[in-house]
């Protein structure tokens, strides 16, 4: 199984003004589940929700686009866009966005399961936040949760995944799923193929595909 992080870096048609410059196209999508089924993979998109909304010095294009939907952090710093930052799951107008790019994502790869993704979600329940100043993370985060659960697993009939800590681990875990967070492109493929150019390949790459492999010989019991 592969789950392969799209966010804002496809071909959207319902809201263009969110894609960002380099994406994925609706071909490119077609040609790589076609692969990966004729190689037995099954490919998972995810779409990072709620938080993980900017990076380093990016804010990105849901609230670029769309300032008023953001959660407004409690320090409000000078550079909003640097840290996480999350949209409001409380504004009235965010899910009818989020979920009409979710619904091109699932037709795109001819889904059976969407991944919202949901960690470290930073700014969440914020003083400064007119919807969730009054209430608690905790009932903030379980709001967004169910509502997506509700479109992706009662609506489409698609098996919902999110991050979890594995420490928390019962008995119900049936296995694991290893990220690899390599950032040159076809680095983690070249890595697992026994590539060793240095300019292609990075020592995290290297060390992801090892575990990769560690994991594929020893499954969990």
């Amino acid at each position: 199984m592969i789950v392969l992080e799209v966010g804002y870096n496809f071909q959207f048609r319902s809201h263009p003004e969110l894609v960002q410059t380099e994406f994925v196209t609706r071909d490119g999508v077609r040609d790589l589940v076609q692969v990966c089924r004729a190689h037995g993979a099954r490919v998972i998109p995810q779409f990072n929700c709620l938080g993980h909304q900017s990076w380093r010095h990016t804010l990105y294009p849901l609230l670029t686009e769309y300032r008023e939907l953001e959660e407004p952090p409690d320090d409000a710093p000078d550079q909003r866009w640097t840290g996480g930052r999350s949209w409001c799951p409380l504004h009235p107008q965010v899910n009818e966005i989020v979920f009409a790019l979710m619904d091109e994502l699932i037709e795109a790869f001819d889904a059976d399961a969407f991944h919202v993704g949901m960690d470290e979600v930073l700014v969440i329940a914020g003083r400064k936040c007119p919807r969730c100043r009054d209430r608690t993370p905790a009932e903030v985060f379980a709001r967004a949760v169910n509502d997506y659960h509700r479109h992706l697993v009662e609506e489409k009939k698609l098996t919902m995944l999110m991050w979890g800590a594995r420490r928390d681990a019962t008995e119900r875990i049936l296995g694991h799923l290893s990220t690899t967070w390599v950032l040159e492109p076809g680095g983690f493929a070249r890595a697992l193929l026994g590539e060793q150019d240095s300019l292609l390949v990075s020592p995290r790459a290297r060390d992801a595909a090892a575990a990769c492999r560690a994991a594929l010989a020893e499954p969990l019991r």
